[in-house]
């Protein structure tokens, strides 16, 4: 930190730099990429001084961001279209090109192909379309290998959000093709939010009341598609109840994602199963699909959930755990892949990733009492998105000149 201090003084000393971030993908709901790039942000805003920023954004200045207007050295440029990936590639380059930074900073998506300016520092967050392309569309496939594969060449730097992350675009960009040097990957991991505690009692009831939620229930939050894996968890809790065992209710929570026609048929198949019997006083449903929901809505959302469940097949960092854990949820259930045993430690409960497993972890985690809060904490204190900024301010800073 002392090193990233000395720096920025260095840098301030010889008068203002402009930096210009991409912040195209934020919206009212931010899935995890457009929250990294909302966070980072914030904080650079925040810790650096005599420095000017000038965020693009598309259509409209988001709600959210209202406040950092208070920052005479913080400016919006907004881009107006519909179209996200035309913004993207043709309208989005033109504007910044046209803003003549001294630093061009992408911290959601990949650089523009059609951007090319020296000092440019872009975010490759994972490798998913080369490690598990068969759960993506694939003009994406295409779109994100030939949009990391420009970002690699003309970047200064390339930031990461975790260390598994980082070894495969060094296996990938470094070892087998030496487009980038090593000491030009950045590791600058996500975090949970540093303020975050467990809302107070009436706040989770009055969440759980807007979504007709019962007092007990276990929570997947993530984009719903294929790498999530959530056709298995739905079918193992399916099956599960088929066999007679009792579960909490299965609540559902993200934004659609795509190539989710297997999801849907579950979620069917699980709904016309669900049903109560002439017998039932109170009949509580066993599947909550809610969608994508308010920001605002989140913490509550995850404080109120008995345990977290995430059986993702691939991540670049999955921060939701860690969100739950910072909102109170001890009893968190994910996937044995080794990004979350990288950022979970021995704070989670691991299954390997088969139908079998999944659901003996279910009827295991009925029982267990979850991490104590103690070995949580520390773990969250692993992370912080002021850390992950300095790291990213003081490679900006190195190439002064």
């Amino acid at each position: 930190m002392a090193k990233a201090i000395s720096g920025m003084e260095k840098m301030n000393i010889s008068g203002t730099l402009t930096v210009a971030v991409d912040l195209t993908a934020l919206g009212e709901r931010m899935s995890g990429l457009e929250r990294y790039a909302y966070r980072i942000t914030e904080v650079l805003i925040h810790t650096t001084r005599k420095v000017r920023f000038i965020l693009v954004v598309r259509n409209e200045v988001p709600e959210f961001l209202q406040d950092w207007r208070r920052f005479s050295r913080v400016s919006f440029c907004v881009i107006k279209g519909k179209n996200k990936l035309l913004v993207n590639q043709l309208r989005l380059p033109a504007v910044m090109k046209k803003l003549k930074a001294d630093r061009y900073l992408f911290p959601a998506f990949p650089v523009p192909l059609r951007f090319r300016m020296p000092n440019t520092y872009g975010l490759i967050a994972d490798l998913a379309c080369f490690h598990c392309p068969e759960t993506m569309k694939r003009s994406s496939v295409v779109f994100f290998r030939k949009g990391y594969a420009h970002t690699v060449k003309i970047c200064n730097k390339v930031i990461t959000i975790s260390q598994e992350s980082r070894n495969n675009i060094l296996y990938r960009y470094v070892y087998f093709r030496h487009w980038i040097e090593k000491e030009d990957v950045i590791l600058a991991p996500c975090a949970p939010d540093q303020k975050a505690k467990r809302p107070a009692d009436d706040v989770i009831d009055a969440v759980r009341v807007k979504y007709d939620l019962p007092e007990k229930y276990w929570l997947c939050l993530c984009t719903m598609e294929p790498r999530k894996n959530l056709p298995m968890l739905l079918q193992a809790y399916r099956e599960l109840r088929q066999a007679g065992e009792s579960l909490p209710p299965l609540v559902l929570a993200g934004r659609e994602g795509w190539k989710n026609k297997e999801l849907h048929e579950e979620i069917r198949r699980f709904e016309a199963e669900d049903t109560g019997s002439a017998e039932d006083i109170v009949y509580l449903k066993s599947l909550h699909v809610l969608g994508a929901l308010p920001e605002a809505d989140l913490p509550a959302l995850y404080a109120g959930a008995e345990c977290f469940l995430f059986p993702s097949k691939y991540e670049g960092f999955g921060l939701p755990p860690l969100e739950a854990q910072s909102y109170g949820v001890r009893k968190v259930v994910v996937s044995d892949i080794p990004v979350l045993r990288e950022v979970m430690g021995s704070t989670a409960f691991y299954f390997e990733n088969t139908p079998a497993a999944l659901k003996k972890a279910l009827l295991q985690a009925r029982v267990w009492q979850g991490c104590s809060e103690n070995k949580i904490r520390r773990n969250l204190a692993r992370f912080s998105w002021k850390c992950s900024a300095e790291a990213i301010w003081e490679a900006m800073l190195k190439d002064e000149g």
